[in-house]
């Protein structure tokens, strides 16, 4: 007669035990654990993913702003090409600015054009004039002048206002730039 004899029941729990053990190790081996890497390899791409669209954004916007300048310049081109079309023969520009004194009230008293010097895009003449009128008068003129022919650029200006007459008339030395085109 044995005394302590193990009963049936225990040795299928152990069984039982050893294979729920076993299971859940494999499970982990090899379910879990490879989940585990993939989510982080998923994490990883989802950040380069992040980054590569913020990069492209950036190099979105920045060829947008590139569209928008060159854009900017076509249309500041276009308008100087418009401008140098418009301009005139000296003749032409001399008789508008004698036209330009007479309705601001100045009195041109000398005009000297300078020889013409041929640049890349267009071509420059040198004019001095030489003005006797009232301050608001000449500054009149000049907002006229640069409403009127847009091909002129005022290059000096020298105002003396030290004129012996009672009515306060200044001379004024001017030197304009006329453009055209070649």
């Amino acid at each position: 007669m044995q005394i302590c004899e193990k009963p049936k029941i225990f040795d299928v729990d152990l069984f039982g035990l050893a294979a729920v053990i076993a299971v859940c190790t494999l499970t982990w081996l090899f379910i879990i654990q490879p989940v585990d890497k993939k989510i982080d390899q998923e994490r990883e791409q989802q950040n380069q993913f992040i980054q590569d669209h913020n990069s492209a954004q950036t190099r979105y916007e920045n060829l947008q702003n590139l569209v928008r300048r060159r854009r900017q310049l076509a249309e500041n081109l276009q308008r100087t090409q418009d401008v140098l079309r418009d301009s005139v023969e000296i003749p032409e520009v001399i008789q508008k600015i004698n036209s330009l004194t007479c309705q601001n009230d100045l009195q041109l008293d000398e005009v000297v054009p300078a020889q013409e010097i041929a640049g890349e895009h267009c071509r420059k003449t040198e004019i001095s004039l030489r003005l006797q009128g009232s301050y608001p008068e000449f500054k009149e003129f000049l907002y006229n002048l640069s409403e009127s022919m847009q091909f002129v650029r005022v290059s000096s200006l020298k105002i003396n206002s030290q004129m012996n007459n009672d009515e306060n008339l200044c001379a004024i030395d001017i030197k304009l730039d006329i453009f055209a085109p070649l």
